[in-house]
């Protein structure tokens, strides 16, 4: 994180310079690595809103999460694959794809469970 940028987030919420630069050097060094690998978060987010609500519509149900989908980055065969399971998916996708590689295959196992949703 740019250091001058630090310094002002610092002056703006009345922080000390050092406890900014520990966070700035926190997120950079271990959060912003596994946002990376948080292939179309939003997305998925939002289909299994969209099954959840289908869901609790269905069966008269409030405020539970009935459905998730995970994405498992593994050694593969195959470029991607997704299996179902009664309250939620697993995308696997071969873990040799990265950035937009992976997204495409991911975008194409959703569309895969998009097409139940839609049926």
């Amino acid at each position: 994180m740019d250091k001058e940028y630090i310094k002002k987030a610092a002056n703006e919420f009345g922080a000390e310079l050092s406890v900014a630069e520990k966070y700035g050097d926190y997120f950079f060094n271990k959060i912003k690595p596994k946002i990376k690998r948080k292939f179309l978060s939003h997305l998925i987010s939002s289909v299994e809103d969209m099954i959840n609500e289908k869901r609790k519509s269905a069966n008269n149900i409030n405020g539970l999460r009935l459905y998730s989908i995970s994405l498992l980055p593994i050694t593969l065969k195959k470029r991607a694959t997704t299996r179902f399971f009664d309250n939620g998916a697993f995308i696997f996708y071969n873990d040799v794809y990265i950035g937009k590689q992976a997204q495409l295959l991911i975008a194409h196992e959703l569309g895969h469970i998009v097409n139940g949703l839609v049926r």
